[in-house]
């Protein structure tokens, strides 16, 4: 590992956990998510169990994330939605040595080092940065690591194969598609018959834990997310019949102005390689799938967090589409190593153009807000009682969401509110007396309530 690819990766580390530790400090963060996997975190650090005050029922009920225990033992050190953004601008930034080592199976350390940095430049990993924390960026390296592993071709790689490709199934319930998706590639590409084992894996997993696991743990009440897909079904069985006896239906979503812009911005900044390895760009589609069929517009345009599950395995569909391209080209070892340094030449000056493109036309706008409203938001915060329960203006609750019982605006009927005058207007102030709050204190546009003994 050479300390170019150590020194990468700890510079994307460093700017994607300042940036968004700048985006919480400065009151751009939003409640959902923040403020709810922090609570989420915040009660199992505390034995209450993964539970939140933004769903009726546990957290596993609307999305099974294990992952997220990993995270409890930092909150027991201090409670802190700082731990769950620097956990995914490590697993983000870390990605980048898998990939190397990947890359570096194939192509020269110069070419390897393209990868990479194509790679922290992809829209997929700057938009999660850019929406706080999910989890599933959690399982980013992972998926990378796995690929090296059936790359690798000997028992121990596919035992690092399967331990890695059952990483995305520990952070959100459809990572099954993820994990399915590697062990597609690793056997039908590949060529590593663990690969089967792993698909089966992923199948068996993704129907225990969306059929019989999370409606356990919902107790019979609905989940929401299902709405997303009601024109096919009701429930995961419904949706799967839908999709089997109306592919028509399913189809015309896909192929609407927004889910189509979005494919070919993704495939744009991978300069199109994954077609030049349509077998291996097939390993992403199950999960790019999942996006696309969503009724939820930033879902099915792969904003926010959404390209986080296709895009890894879109991006090793790339790369394998660069090495064909190198093969059927038969470059020689010298242009091989420096030919991608010449303008427009090369499948490495291609991955980088087609980044800086995706960038340009689609990338995220670097959202930071007043560091002054943001001190005066911490401010705030030390005089709620820690036992409190607390209705908070959207960016607020994210540095209130450590107690049992919190809300955002215009949710109401909680011990305390804390109001960004500028987000929720006067109006609302005007008539907290009149519900019975007493003014306790203002900081700028942000005021402090509580119901009145």
């Amino acid at each position: 590992m050479p300390l170019p690819a150590l020194a990468l990766s700890g510079a994307v580390v460093l700017a994607f956990s300042g940036y968004a530790f700048a985006r919480w400090a400065t009151l751009q963060s939003s409640a959902l998510d923040l403020a709810y996997f922090d609570q989420v975190v915040w009660n199992a650090a505390q034995g209450h169990g993964f539970v939140s005050s933004f769903a009726p029922y546990p957290f596993f009920g609307q999305h099974f994330s294990p992952a997220l225990g990993l995270l409890v033992p930092f909150y027991w050190i201090h409670p802190s939605p700082l731990w769950l953004l620097a956990a995914q601008s490590l697993a983000l930034g870390a990605a980048v040595v898998p990939l190397y080592v990947l890359a570096r199976t194939w192509l020269d350390h110069r070419s390897s080092m393209v990868v990479c940095v194509a790679y922290a430049a992809q829209l997929f990993v700057l938009r999660a940065v850019n929406y706080d924390f999910h989890t599933e960026a959690l399982a980013v390296p992972f998926v990378f690591l796995a690929v090296l592993g059936a790359a690798r071709a000997s028992r121990t790689g596919d035992s690092v194969l399967l331990l890695s490709g059952v990483a995305p199934l520990l952070g959100k319930e459809d990572g099954a598609l993820v994990s399915l998706g590697i062990g597609f590639l690793a056997w039908a590409v590949l060529r590593r018959r663990a690969g089967l084992v792993l698909m089966a894996l992923s199948v068996v997993d993704g129907v225990v834990v969306t059929v019989l696991v999370m409606p356990a743990i919902r107790d019979g009440q609905p989940g929401d997310l299902i709405d997303r897909y009601s024109y096919l079904g009701s429930s995961v069985a419904g949706v799967l019949l839908g999709l089997a006896t109306h592919p028509h239906i399913a189809l015309l979503h896909v192929l609407r102005p927004g889910p189509l812009i979005a494919v070919a911005i993704m495939l744009a900044g991978v300069a199109f390689l994954p077609l030049a390895r349509p077998l291996a760009a097939i390993a992403a589609l199950p999960s790019l799938m999942l996006e696309l069929l969503s009724s939820h517009v930033p879902q099915s345009t792969l904003l926010d967090q959404y390209g986080l599950q296709p895009g890894p395995l879109l991006f090793v569909a790339a790369l394998l589409g660069w090495v064909r391209i190198a093969s059927r080209w038969k470059v020689s070892p010298a242009r091989l190593k420096f030919g991608w340094l010449t303008p427009g030449r090369g499948p490495g000056a291609a991955l980088l153009a087609g980044a800086l493109v995706a960038l340009v036309v689609a990338a995220p706008q670097p959202t930071l807000g007043s560091w002054s409203k943001g001190q005066a938001a911490q401010k705030l915060a030390t005089e709620v009682p820690p036992d409190a329960s607390v209705d908070a203006s959207d960016h607020l609750a994210t540095m209130l969401a450590e107690r049992e019982s919190i809300g955002v605006l215009p949710s109401s009927g909680r011990d305390w509110i804390a109001v960004d005058v500028s987000a929720e207007g006067a109006d609302q102030v005007a008539g907290l007396p009149g519900r019975g709050y007493v003014f306790v204190g203002r900081w700028g546009v942000l005021s402090l309530w509580r119901r009145q003994a």
